[in-house]
This record gives C-alpha cells, structure tokens and sequence, in this order.
C-alpha cells in the first residue's frame, strides 16, 4: 500500500513539473509571438511612412499666406530674425514664415529633402538649428541650404547611449535647449529624456523603456531619478536654472 502512494506521488509530481514546463513554453511561446507582431507593424510602418512621403512631395508649395501650403507640421522654432521655422512632417522640410505670412522653404522647394519626418525643432543660442526625425531616428543640424548632417543616431531605432552613430533613439520628438547649451530630447518610444552634447554624445538623464514582455504596463512615476517613469513624453524644456519639463 506505501509503494502505491509513492508511485502515486511521484506521479502527480511529474505532472506538475511537466504542466509547468508546458506553462512557461507556453509563456515563451506567446512572448515570442508578440515581439514578432510589434516588429511586422513597425515594419509595415516604416514601408508605408516611405511610401506616404514619396507620394507627397509635391505638396510643398511656398508663398503669401493663402496659397502656402503644409502637410503635417510637428515644430515650431523662431530663427533670430524672428521668423518661425515649421518641421513640415510629412513634406520632409523645414519651412520658414515671415510675420506677413511668406512662406518659403529652407534649400528651396525643389531642394534636398529632409531624410525622415522632421519632429521637433529648435534655434540654439549660437544660431544652429537642430532637428529631430522619426525613421530614421536621429538628431541633426541643418544648414542654410537644407542639408543635414547627422549629430547623434544610427537611424535604426534602439535604446542606447553613445556617441554619433552608437547612440540609439525611438521616434525622438520635442528637443530643446539647456543653459549649457546641450541638447535635451523627449525620447518618447524610449519613455525617457536624453541630452546630447554638441560632439554627439548622448547619454539618459531619467526614464528608461518598459519591458512589455515582462508584463510592465507603462505609467508615469513620480521619484528619484533612478526610480523615475515616463509614459510616451511628446514636448520637453529647459529652464534657465537647468529644470527639465
């Protein structure tokens, strides 16, 4: 009768250890299938965001007020004659404005496109205009005749400090100045803010991405800097005294 219940025993013991086994393949299995689904999407993203840019270049139309025309800009920066400078999103331009409504586009309308959808934008206090750019994700200047050169980013999105091209980004968005003149970005698919020196070394100053195959849900988290979240920040600044909004 005892050595029935041991085997009785022994069995339901490697029963469960097999259930649990087959749970966490299981688990694996469906965490496996949900990066892939995340990875097709924003790939199916990049193709079309591609495609949608290609088919709207002829959408750029410079002038007065009532015949100028935008597709989808994203920033807003004033250049130090006090004209607004626009990240034309989907028109991969910057735009110029004038306080009559003149419209003209930086490096010309049939100039050299902007590689991705310009985000945010800024005049810095030396006069360098910087812009960010979703796919690719980068960070770069732009000069007088519409060319960029790239500060910080490979172009493929990832979460990484580095310098240049060994720093990663995620659909970067506001950017702004410090008081030191770096470069402070709203890193919004990294959920996290980033600052850049002008030799493009980047580096976190707080939040990091949530690990959604470990069941984090993303929150906004009040704290330390160390323990500090963010959910998706859009817009970011910098006051005088170096507080980051």
């Amino acid at each position: 009768g005892g050595r029935r219940s041991g085997r009785v025993g022994a069995g339901a013991g490697e029963a469960r250890r097999a259930h649990a086994a087959a749970h966490g393949l299981d688990v694996a299995r469906r965490r496996a299938d949900r990066r892939d689904l995340l990875l097709e999407r924003q790939q199916r993203r990049d193709v079309l965001g591609a495609a949608r840019r290609e088919r709207r270049r002829a959408r750029v139309v410079d002038g007065p007020a009532a015949a100028a025309r935008f597709f989808g800009p994203t920033g807003l920066a004033l250049d130090a004659q006090g004209r607004v400078l626009v990240a034309d999103g989907s028109n991969c331009r910057v735009r110029r404005v004038t306080s009559e409504g003149e419209t003209t586009t930086i490096g010309g309308a049939d100039g050299p496109r902007i590689d991705g959808d310009p985000r945010g934008i800024i005049r810095a206090r030396d006069g360098t205009v910087f812009v960010s750019t979703y796919l690719p994700h980068k960070i770069v200047t732009l000069s007088a005749d519409g060319t960029t050169t790239t500060l910080a980013g490979a172009g493929t999105y990832g979460f990484a400090d580095g310098r240049g091209a060994a720093a990663r980004f995620r659909f970067p968005n506001s950017i702004a100045e410090g008081p030191d003149g770096r470069i402070y970005v709203a890193d919004r698919c990294n959920h996290s803010m980033r600052r850049i020196d002008r030799e493009g070394n980047v580096t976190t100053v707080a939040g990091r991405p949530w690990d959604l195959d470990e069941g984090e849900e993303p929150a906004s988290i009040d704290g330390d800097i160390a323990v500090a979240r963010f959910n998706g920040p859009r817009a970011i600044a910098v006051a005088s005294d170096g507080t980051i909004y």
